[in-house]
């Protein structure tokens, strides 16, 4: 697992957890992932999270995404990487405030 915090704006940040199949099998077996923003260095501190990414990516790609040398090429990364995204907030997706779940 890698996590890839993006800024945003002068005050948020966003959050991409790139989840490989090994964190996969891990999870399944109801071993939890976690991403301590106390670890967080202190320039991100002060910033506000926004929105938390999950996605998958593969050992080459999780490669790629650590030798990457410039915010441009991390951002261009993380949208091949959600190519296959069905979730589609620009075109109104998911546009309601989040609610409880429905009981039965």
């Amino acid at each position: 697992m890698i996590c890839v915090p993006i800024q945003y704006d002068s005050c948020c940040y966003d959050v991409w957890v790139f989840l490989e199949q090994e964190n996969l099998d891990r999870i399944k077996e109801y071993d939890p992932a976690e991403w301590d923003l106390d670890k967080m260095p202190g320039n991100w501190r002060h910033l506000r999270l926004r929105k938390v990414v999950l996605a998958f990516a593969g050992g080459q790609e999780i490669q790629r995404l650590v030798q990457a040398g410039s915010r441009t090429e991390i951002i261009k990364l993380c949208k091949e990487l959600s190519r296959g995204w069905k979730y589609r907030p620009q075109e109104g997706d998911c546009d309601a405030p989040y609610q409880r779940p429905a009981s039965n």
